[in-house]
């Protein structure tokens, strides 16, 4: 089996229970990496000397690329993989272009939310090379190694990555072209739920419980990328994700064989692993749009009973008066904002809770002024500072709906530059 990452770190993160599950199970499981990362971003303080562009950086990423690969040894012989390689050096140099080493591209987020090349490429980057050039690099190495499965990204990269779309670019390229008449049986790319990327389609889909004990072990020799905390980990970016065993993968149309036909030669691990066709496993799927919609409503509609029953409490002290409840009520919405959003796993969702909200409070609002007035005579005798809540409260959820859509957007993105 061939795995094809872009980075150090990304074979831990995105395959490493697959690659630890096979190998254990007597696989010949070899890892490609593209680059060696060299503009990845640095969690530990005492390291960030290390990363590029930062005004304390002592190179343009080239000691990073160093600790990187000693990272990389690490996850290696964590994940017991039978060997790595960088494209462009050793097994995978073609010998009529010679050895050649490719540098981290970098990104830059886009409007969309999804990751893009940056302003300023770099001549020695990846996806500076030609596509032929590194292609044939990576063929060879496919002639003579001669998998039976190979895996890299989708096309879109996952969330965007220029290094990771280049990757995929490159695999199926090599595939195609591989000298010496070897035809690949399976080509699979590794499935993705980040917000906008490419759908299953008629692919199939197959989940492989691995081994989490050494996928764990492999994401924490990557200490300048990422940090592990009971049963979850986090990028830079600080967003915490669940460490899981079961990694989903699509089957390719280019695959030389039948879904049903399963060469004997990539081991089923003695039924320890499970391959399933059918939907991705629902820790990880998205609700249907009807199931998100029916969310967004009972959201909306929890905001608005409890914020209009909290937003008049208010605590009067000495010289003026706090109006904790509209705060307390804007603090539920934009919570109740972030949560539909990432349970949807949609920005647009959030958006919508905090519309419906809005109007939903603008409603009841309209119908308790017709009360005052009919009752008091004038909606005018009504305790000011009540009033006055009551403003914070309606024209705040604008404000909590903002807040809490960035923060949604946020959550929803993909890690940046590693």
């Amino acid at each position: 089996m061939l795995f094809v990452h872009a980075h150090p770190d990304d074979e831990s993160i995105a395959t490493g229970a697959t690659m630890a599950g096979y190998a254990a199970a007597g696989a010949d499981v070899v890892l490609l990496t593209c680059t060696r990362g060299e503009m990845g971003e640095v969690i530990p303080p005492q390291l960030q000397h290390l990363q590029a562009g930062q005004r304390s950086s002592i190179d343009d990423g080239e000691s990073l690329a160093q600790v990187r690969q000693v990272e990389l040894g690490e996850a290696v012989a964590a994940v017991g993989i039978s060997r790595q390689v960088f494209l462009g050096d050793a097994d995978a140099a073609a010998p009529a272009l010679g050895p050649k080493r490719y540098r981290d591209s970098g990104m830059a987020w886009g409007e969309s939310g999804r990751a893009e090349a940056g302003d300023d490429i770099d001549p020695r980057s990846l996806v500076a090379a030609a596509l032929d050039e590194t292609a044939t690099h990576a063929a060879h190495l496919i002639a003579s190694f001669r998998p039976h499965a190979v895996i890299t990204y989708d096309a879109d990269g996952g969330y965007g990555h220029p290094d990771h779309v280049r990757a995929h670019e490159i695999t199926h390229a090599a595939v195609n072209s591989t000298p010496g008449g070897w035809k690949v049986p399976w080509v699979y790319s590794i499935h993705s739920d980040a917000e906008g990327a490419t759908e299953p389609g008629h692919r199939t889909m197959v989940r492989i419980n691995g081994e989490l004990e050494r996928k764990t072990a492999a994401m924490h020799a990557h200490r300048t990328q990422l940090i592990i905390d009971d049963g979850r980990f986090a990028l830079s970016n600080m967003i915490w994700q669940p460490l899981r065993g079961e990694e989903v993968f699509l089957l390719e149309d280019s695959s030389g064989v039948l879904t049903q036909a399963r060469p004997e030669a990539v081991p089923a691990g003695g039924g320890r692993f499970q391959s399933i066709a059918g939907p991705p496993p629902s820790s990880s799927s998205k609700p249907s749009m009807f199931k998100a919609l029916a969310g967004t409503v009972a959201a909306s509609l929890a905001g608005t009973f409890f914020g209009t029953s909290l937003h008049g409490q208010i605590m009067h002290l000495s010289s003026f008066a706090v109006p904790w409840g509209a705060i307390a009520a804007l603090v539920l919405v934009c919570s109740l904002v972030v949560f539909v959003g990432a349970w949807a796993r949609n920005v647009w969702m959030s958006v919508l809770t905090g519309l419906l909200t809005y109007v939903f409070v603008g409603l009841i609002s309209t119908s308790s002024k017709m009360i005052v007035v009919g009752v008091a005579g004038s909606a005018a005798e009504a305790t000011p500072t009540i009033a006055m809540a009551g403003m914070i409260f309606s024209y705040g959820i604008t404000v909590a709906t903002i807040v809490g859509t960035i923060i949604t957007l946020r959550a929803l993105r993909r890690p940046g530059r590693r």
